[in-house]
């Protein structure tokens, strides 16, 4: 399960810069012949199931990191209350020095494929451009939510 949370955290985005986190995922709802489809602005609609109502999760495919290439390792680190903890990080490529890694809210979008999988009958809406004033979401097609 590690494995791929750090390969999703692994996918650079930004704003209006999901297109290889949208392939990720669509790849994965392909594979699992998931029903899906993208919006105009690429936000992705996923339903699996048939029911008269869904629960629906969300979590949004942007960040706020610029697109560079990085790698994922796994790194003792400490936590709040001051005990060594694994977490994933970032490590840019060309420069060495830590960068972010978009765990916001891709850390998201791992736990709601996780949970596609769980549920029998469930949706799931990732909208895109959700950083700079929800964007993706303010343009969501409403019908989608109606059950």
């Amino acid at each position: 399960m590690k494995e791929k949370l750090k390969n999703i955290l692994s996918v650079p985005t930004y704003t209006w810069e999901e297109d290889q986190l949208i392939k990720y995922v669509t790849d994965i709802l392909d594979k699992k012949g998931y029903e899906y489809y993208l919006d105009d602005l690429g936000s992705i609609y996923i339903t699996k199931g048939k029911s008269d109502y869904y629960p629906c999760l969300v979590a949004h495919l942007d960040s706020v990191h610029q697109i560079k290439e990085y790698e994922v390792v796994e790194e003792l680190q400490l936590n709040a209350q001051g005990d060594e903890k694994p977490s994933l990080v970032g490590y840019d490529s060309i420069s060495g020095e830590r960068c972010g890694v978009g765990g916001d809210d891709k850390a998201g979008v791992f736990i709601c494929l996780e949970l596609l999988d769980k549920f029998d009958n469930i949706k799931a809406f990732f909208p895109v451009a959700e950083e700079i004033g929800c964007k993706g979401s303010k343009a969501a097609d409403e019908s989608f939510f109606t059950d």
